[in-house]
């Protein structure tokens, strides 16, 4: 009995990967809730890697360990708004300043850690599943093209976060540059402008990776623009990520600008709610780092810049939502 079990294990494993893909993504994708997705996918892990015998479930193990990098990143994104926070909030004579700042630091890069080994186990079983994520495309099923997608998506952050975290994971900064080229695998149009987004933006951030006559930031703009009017803003957010981790401010901003107006024009698809809601989350964190840098708190509104951003923390009371009174107060 217990070998008609393992020899069964080959089947089994097919099955899994087919019901993770067809029937757990079908149902997640309409639905756009991120923490749902990642809880799930922290909890069937170990379940997903329990049914592997001669052969693996990389498909499923990809979406799973894809979907939980999501609630350690969520933290890990808490932590370095913590950071930027702290330095605009508390005055440089606190002493207990600098070592809140480096608390956050060090909580961020632990939660960064963990991020980028999920993504970069997602990536690993994506090239367990289909081969090696570059040119010469691989085959892939038309049914299986989101779990590709998936997989560029968490080979990009995880080599982000693994930068993030000083490199603890040891994710290859080669990996970049083969997303690029392997994102032509999937039709541009079919995925929103995410792949042409994803290929220019590693080309705008890595010197001589692109064509020498590439303008990879106008690419990159006229995909996200494109993109949009789908209704699933996953490229738009692509480029305030890539734009945000080059320094490139005045770049960032004109993703997160087209982003709100986006949302302002162009309601979300409903197939796909569940990645316009993921690309909400990442250009929004992009947009808190940049407000509370600047003034202190949180995007009000994504899309929408501090009016003064040299202006710090100065009191204003015309932003006071109390007015002159205060009703926590204890008088």
């Amino acid at each position: 009995m217990l070998l008609a079990w393992m020899l069964s294990l080959g089947c089994v494993t097919k099955i899994v990967d087919r019901v993770t893909v067809d029937r757990i993504v079908g149902q997640a994708k309409v639905v756009g809730d991120t923490q749902m997705p990642c809880a799930l996918g922290e909890s069937l892990n170990h379940v997903l890697m329990a049914t592997q015998g001669k052969k693996t479930p990389d498909l499923a193990l990809l979406i799973s360990n894809g979907t939980s990098a999501m609630c350690s990143q969520s933290t890990a994104w808490e932590e370095h708004l913590r950071v930027e926070r702290t330095k605009v909030q508390r005055p440089l004579e606190d002493p207990f300043r600098i070592a809140e700042i480096k608390d956050a630091q060090i909580t961020a890069a632990r939660w960064d850690t963990m991020t980028a080994r999920r993504f970069y186990q997602a990536f690993q079983h994506a090239e367990n599943a289909f081969g090696t994520v570059d040119t010469p495309c691989p085959k892939i099923a038309k049914e299986d093209e989101v779990a590709y997608l998936v997989a560029l998506i968490s080979g990009t952050f995880a080599v982000l976060h693994d930068k993030q975290s000083d490199g603890v994971n040891g994710v290859p900064l080669d990996l970049l540059p083969k997303i690029a080229r392997g994102a032509t695998c999937l039709d541009n149009d079919t995925w929103w402008g995410v792949p042409d987004a994803l290929q220019a933006g590693i080309w705008a951030t890595i010197p001589g990776s692109g064509p020498s006559d590439a303008q990879p930031w106008d690419l990159l703009e006229a995909s996200a623009s494109e993109g949009a009017k789908s209704g699933v803003r996953v490229a738009y957010a692509v480029g305030a990520l890539l734009a945000n981790n080059a320094g490139d401010t005045d770049r960032m901003k004109t993703f997160l600008q087209g982003y709100g107006e986006s949302l302002a024009s162009t309601p979300r698809h409903p197939d796909w709610a569940f990645f316009d809601q993921y690309a909400y989350e990442v250009a929004l964190h992009a947009s808190d780092l940049y407000w509370i840098g600047e003034v202190g708190y949180r995007t009000p509104e994504l899309g929408t810049f501090p009016i003064k951003p040299s202006e710090s923390l100065e009191t204003n009371t015309d932003d006071d939502p109390f007015g002159e009174t205060d009703p926590f107060s204890e008088e």
